[in-house]
């Protein structure tokens, strides 16, 4: 089992010089924002960016079948292009559709976090901002001050 206080054992060997200097850094600047991904709730089960994409669009071939064949024709040319291809997901499926699939896809789960987001939260980072649909950032960071912290977009 890991220790909760030893940075060595929860981010690895490797990664707990770089970890001391961070914290370091943040204690004498408290000028720092976290800009924190999807990588960091991989590890509980949600997907990332382009994995949530290729679900819907599954979804969107199993509700329109015949729409789907049009609007992802060049699906693996825009590969490098995931916003075009959100767009042509949301075309098929709407954006009710989409809303629900996020909803369904990125709810709370048990544990609301893990280890690395509770450790994140408690550096002293002035904010944290996150592009994820997962709530677990938010509910590492209310666990460790409950009622002071508040999503912008809800």
């Amino acid at each position: 089992m890991r220790s909760e206080g030893n940075p060595a054992e929860v981010f690895g060997l490797e990664n707990a010089a770089a970890y001391t200097r961070l914290v370091d850094a943040l204690l004498f600047s408290n000028q720092c924002v976290a800009v924190v991904g999807a990588g960091l709730s991989c590890p509980m089960g949600y997907p990332g960016w382009r994995t949530f994409l290729e679900s819907l669009r599954a979804r969107a071939i199993e509700v329109s079948p015949q729409e789907s064949v049009n609007a992802f024709r060049e699906w693996d040319a825009l590969t490098e292009h995931p916003l075009v291809q959100a767009e042509k997901v949301s075309e098929v499926l709407g954006s009710d559709e989409v809303h629900r699939e996020i909803e369904k896809t990125f709810g709370p789960r048990e544990p609301q976090y893990s280890l690395m987001h509770k450790r994140l939260v408690q550096l002293p980072f002035r904010h944290h901002i996150t592009t994820n649909y997962d709530p677990c950032l938010f509910a590492a960071l209310d666990s460790s001050d409950p009622g002071k912290w508040t999503p912008a977009v809800p």
